[in-house]
């Protein structure tokens, strides 16, 4: 009955061990799945942040007609996205507002210009807003 007991417990004692190492296997392996999936997580958000398009070209490419318009406009907003341009200009007189429209068009940089609104005013001058695209 003595011996049963001695084997009991150096199988209790084996089994015991095998179940700590299985603990740490388990463990380690819920770490590695923690990583994997916030490493799935970042590549994911990297793939949605290449997909979006960028605005540079657009900033550039306006960036490039204002250099060629002149220091007498005065741009009052500017909405610069992937898709478009937009612009709210104001001018003091029609010589400056002659000027701009005929750089805007000579400009080869944006394929459509729309203006979307034109208005004037004896104390502030003409006011535009325009889209480029």
């Amino acid at each position: 009955m003595g011996g049963f007991f001695v084997f009991s417990s150096f199988q209790l004692r084996d089994v015991s061990s095998e179940n700590d190492a299985l603990k740490a296997q388990i463990t380690a392996q819920s770490t590695s799945e923690q990583r994997l999936v916030l490493i799935k997580d970042r590549l994911k958000k990297v793939r949605t942040v290449k997909g979006l398009t960028s605005s540079q070209e657009n900033l550039a490419n306006f960036e490039t007609l204002n250099a060629s318009t002149g220091a007498s406009v005065d741009l009052t907003e500017v909405d610069i996205s992937p898709q478009k341009v937009d612009l709210s200009v104001r001018l003091d007189s029609n010589n400056e507002l002659t000027s701009f429209m005929t750089a805007l068009t000579g400009s080869s940089v944006f394929e459509k210009i729309t203006l979307t609104s034109f208005g004037f005013n004896p104390v502030g001058g003409y006011l535009a807003n325009i889209r480029l695209e």
